[in-house]
């Protein structure tokens, strides 16, 4: 027996009918289950943490499912797989036979030990996601894109600040091409 009428479940899931973001919002639940799936079967969590972690995922997905802001809908899954595919990655730097050490003023960096308490202060911030998504600390995709790109327009290129994504994204091709030039 079906509790809800068709007003509440209205209510309840949001109605898109752009196909260009069903397909983004399909897209990101697969790609929150599989990194998610990657990062459990890998033994990372344990006991409670296994339900914690399927919650910070499912968090993911609902708010795919039902969003009023659409900056804010993509916002939370896209963080979660940038963190589960760095979790993946610092493990698989760990586990490698021959990793690169390097040393700055005597700290071993990208050394095993270093990867691997990298990966588990990943694991417990995946674990604080909801949290601190919830207390805004997290920016929009769209903002944090920005900021990532006009640093690398400063840092690489000396280029200056930038006012959106589409100036940022311009501003960095723009300066590729002059230093491939």
């Amino acid at each position: 027996k079906v509790w809800y009428d068709r007003l509440t479940l209205l209510a309840l899931l949001d109605r898109t009918e752009d196909i260009k973001e069903n397909v983004l919002a399909i897209l990101l639940i697969v790609l929150v289950s599989l990194l998610g799936f990657l990062t459990l079967s890998q033994g990372f969590c344990k006991d409670m943490w296994v339900l914690l972690f399927c919650l910070v995922m499912a968090s993911c997905q609902y708010s795919l499912l039902k969003g009023h802001n659409q900056i804010i809908t993509y916002s939370r899954p896209i963080y979660f797989c940038v963190l589960c595919g760095l979790i993946l990655l610092l493990d698989t730097g760990a586990k490698a036979r021959h990793p690169p050490s390097y040393v700055v003023y005597g700290l071993k960096l990208f050394s095993p030990v270093f990867l691997q308490s990298a990966r588990d202060y990943l694991i417990v911030f995946l674990y604080c996601f909801p949290a601190i998504s919830l207390l805004g600390l997290f920016p929009q995709i769209n903002t944090f894109c920005t900021y990532l790109l006009e640093q690398i327009d400063m840092l690489f290129f000396g280029g200056s600040a930038v006012s959106g994504i589409t100036s940022a994204v311009y501003s960095v091709a723009r300066s590729v091409l002059a230093a491939a030039l």
